[in-house]
């Protein structure tokens, strides 16, 4: 069921995601290069945001701050994992991949290489501090529109 409370919250989510991600591409210029814009990761905080953040934030300040680091963090594991497969996807272009076997590696390989951008300080407390903000909003609008 839509609340004030997911809407606020996917929202909010989608900005700090926007905003995380020009930390993160200012500092990942291969990721650049790869044709991961911006707009995805806000796409990808919204739905998160309405999924995981939504229904935490309606259990009040506490329920909104911890879920918003938890959907924060599931922004760029979400974000990691698509971009691998994006990036594999690309590979079949090329025959990059002969076998299952191949892809899989490949697929492991760029995601472990992708999450080495995130543990970079800035956008870890980038992404903390956002998601802790997503959360705070979230759950004053579940106060606020019960």
């Amino acid at each position: 069921m839509p609340t004030a409370a997911k809407l606020v919250a996917a929202a909010a989510l989608a900005l700090a995601a926007y905003a995380v991600s020009n930390v993160l591409l200012f500092h990942a210029e291969p990721l650049q290069k790869t044709g991961i814009s911006h707009l995805f990761f806000g796409v990808v905080g919204f739905i998160v945001g309405w999924k995981k953040l939504g229904p935490s934030a309606e259990r009040g300040y506490r329920g909104g701050w911890s879920g918003g680091v938890a959907a924060a963090i599931s922004v760029y594991v979400a974000c990691i994992v698509i971009a691998a497969c994006h990036f594999v996807y690309q590979g079949f272009y090329y025959h990059a991949y002969f076998t299952v076997d191949e892809m899989l590696d490949g697929l492991v390989v760029k995601s472990i290489e992708y999450a080495m951008y995130i543990t970079q300080w800035q956008v870890f407390v980038a992404a903390i501090f956002g998601g802790v903000l997503a959360g705070t909003f979230s759950a004053m609008a579940g106060r606020v529109w019960r």
